[in-house]
Protein backbone atom coordinates (compact mmCIF):
# COMPACT_ATOMS: atom_id res chain seq x y z
CA UNK A 1 0.00 0.00 0.00
CA UNK A 2 1.24 3.37 -0.85
CA UNK A 3 0.57 6.50 0.57
CA UNK A 4 -0.24 9.37 -1.89
CA UNK A 5 1.89 12.73 -0.29
CA UNK A 6 0.00 16.12 -0.42
CA UNK A 7 1.97 18.33 -2.22
CA UNK A 8 3.98 21.19 0.39
CA UNK A 9 1.85 24.59 0.59
CA UNK A 10 3.85 27.56 -1.24
CA UNK A 11 5.30 30.63 0.98
CA UNK A 12 3.94 33.77 0.25
CA UNK A 13 7.70 34.38 -0.98
CA UNK A 14 7.10 31.72 -3.58
CA UNK A 15 3.95 32.56 -4.36
CA UNK A 16 4.71 36.35 -5.19
CA UNK A 17 8.87 35.39 -5.85
CA UNK A 18 8.60 36.39 -9.93
CA UNK A 19 6.69 39.65 -8.76
CA UNK A 20 9.31 41.31 -6.76
CA UNK A 21 11.56 44.08 -8.02
CA UNK A 22 9.63 44.51 -11.34
CA UNK A 23 8.78 47.93 -10.07
CA UNK A 24 12.35 49.09 -9.29
CA UNK A 25 13.26 52.93 -9.49
CA UNK A 26 16.56 51.94 -10.63
CA UNK A 27 18.06 53.96 -7.27
CA UNK A 28 19.76 51.73 -4.52
CA UNK A 29 20.19 54.64 -2.22
CA UNK A 30 16.13 55.37 -1.62
CA UNK A 31 15.38 53.76 1.88
CA UNK A 32 18.50 55.68 3.01
CA UNK A 33 17.86 58.74 1.78
CA UNK A 34 13.94 59.11 2.54
CA UNK A 35 13.87 61.70 5.34
CA UNK A 36 16.51 63.84 2.77
CA UNK A 37 13.97 63.98 0.16
CA UNK A 38 11.02 64.61 1.90
CA UNK A 39 12.66 67.55 4.28
CA UNK A 40 13.31 68.79 0.73
CA UNK A 41 9.92 68.32 -0.68
CA UNK A 42 8.19 70.14 2.09
CA UNK A 43 10.54 72.83 2.14
CA UNK A 44 9.88 73.30 -1.27
CA UNK A 45 5.73 73.18 -0.90
CA UNK A 46 6.34 75.92 1.74
CA UNK A 47 8.15 78.12 0.06
CA UNK A 48 6.35 78.43 -3.01
CA UNK A 49 3.09 79.38 -1.59
CA UNK A 50 4.84 82.79 0.09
Amino acid sequence: MTKKSTPKPKTPYELGKDLFGLASSGRSDLSTTYKKRIKEQLRLQYNRSK
